[in-house]
């Protein structure tokens, strides 16, 4: 990875890198310190996305996820899988931290 990074010198920038620069700028940032987060709309997060979450949650006062899912699908392969490995990974980042993780709460009603 250095040496493509290297290839691309600074007249380029791969937009990988603006989460790896994130990440580097939140660890000696308060901006998150005392904050409510809330992510919604999304269905997984790159590795890179995954660090600056991590970031986040250790430093949030309190982080709230929306994921799709639906408690009555019990399959282990469903169109529900990655969405609920990525929450798994979500979980595993706030227990890393000491997070407390508040149980699951599914909105079954329609409002349209």
């Amino acid at each position: 990875m250095d040496s493509y990074t290297a290839l691309l010198g600074s007249n380029f920038i791969d937009p990988s890198d603006y989460m790896d620069k994130l990440y580097l700028a939140l660890e000696n940032c308060d901006f998150f310190k005392g904050k409510e987060v809330f992510f919604d709309g999304f269905k997984s997060f790159s590795p890179q996305q995954l660090k600056v979450i991590d970031r986040i949650i250790a430093k949030a006062e309190n982080t709230t996820f929306a994921f799709i899912d639906d408690e009555n699908d019990i399959r282990d392969t469903s169109l529900l899988t990655n969405i609920r490995k990525t929450k798994t990974r979500i979980e595993d980042i706030a227990k890393a931290h000491n997070v407390k993780i508040d149980r699951s709460l599914y909105l079954n009603e329609s409002h349209y």
